[in-house]
């Protein structure tokens, strides 16, 4: 559900993406909309892989002042687009996350992955 403009003006996100990782920053409003969301997600069936898009379910979708906006370090903005840079949470299956820690170790995502799980 994307934010209304009523709503806009009082909730605000900042997510910041530096080469140490990715931080969000926020005001208690914005914080209440994110675990309402947050709590929807925990509460889905985890084969449907239900997914939270902080920038499209919490931001805007108009001209005006966005409630997410994304800054960046010089070396982040190297590797990504601000515009599209979106941070996603999905609720998925034990047998999911059981593949995930298979490659925990070398930390590297498997040569055959799909974002969909």
């Amino acid at each position: 559900m994307a934010v209304t403009r009523r709503q806009a003006a009082r909730t605000d996100i900042c997510i910041t993406v530096e080469k140490e990782g990715v931080w969000l920053y926020g005001n208690a409003a914005a914080f209440r909309q994110f675990a309402s969301h947050m709590t929807r997600l925990a509460r889905s069936a985890p084969q449907e892989h239900y997914e939270l898009h902080v920038r499209w379910h919490l931001g805007s979708h108009s001209k005006h002042r966005n409630a997410v906006f994304v800054l960046m370090d010089e070396a982040s903005r190297r590797i990504h687009k601000r515009e599209d840079f979106e941070v996603t949470f999905m609720v998925v299956e034990p047998s999911d996350m059981k593949r995930f820690r298979r490659h925990e170790r070398s930390g590297r995502l498997p040569s055959d992955w799909d974002r969909s799980v």
